[in-house]
């Protein structure tokens, strides 16, 4: 007989490394790649369900960077990471998947389910960032919204939902488009 507590524990720990943002403690990219893969094919199997998606970029925040120090910048994307804890729903998958952008995967949600959330998240995202020694900081967000049944691509699905993002950035910034 052999303990393998220690084995177990670093593989738990290297599983953790390679599917979570260390600085948010979102899940990251991959991690959220393979969720929206296995939603899709569970819709496949499920075709009168639907998911919607949220692809999400902070406005503007290399100059929250610039003008406030790295320390600061991810100061607030920690505080965005934890708002869009508290507005995803359990089995939402909310992730950073890039520099300043997240993405939330909602199942059984629709376009109109995905508004609520997106609109809570960028009325909530506005609220000033308080960091000690800092003046308050306030960010906004642009949101992509999609949804589909299933029938589309993982790779088409995240093409619409970047369009809708440029296009929300491209009216503006600080709203959401589809």
């Amino acid at each position: 007989v052999q303990d393998i507590t220690g084995r177990k524990r670093l593989e738990a720990e290297l599983r953790e490394l390679a599917t979570t943002d260390p600085l948010t403690a979102l899940p990251n990219r991959r991690h959220f790649l393979a969720q929206l893969d296995a939603e899709l094919e569970r819709l496949r199997r499920h075709p009168h369900h639907r998911v919607a998606l949220l692809m999400m970029d902070l406005d503007h925040f290399k100059r929250v960077n610039d003008l406030h120090g790295h320390t600061t910048g991810d100061a607030v994307l920690r505080q965005f990471a934890e708002l869009l804890r508290d507005e995803s729903r359990r089995l939402d998958t909310a992730a950073r998947v890039g520099g300043e952008e997240f993405a939330v995967l909602l199942p059984e949600a629709d376009l109109s389910a995905a508004e609520a959330i997106g609109e809570r998240v960028r009325r909530k995202a506005m609220d000033p960032v308080h960091i000690e020694g800092q003046p308050a900081i306030s960010v906004t967000v642009s949101i992509g919204i999609v949804d589909s049944d299933g029938t589309v691509p993982i790779e088409t699905l995240i093409a619409r939902a970047d369009s809708a993002l440029y296009q929300a950035k491209n009216k503006g910034r600080n709203q959401w488009s589809y």
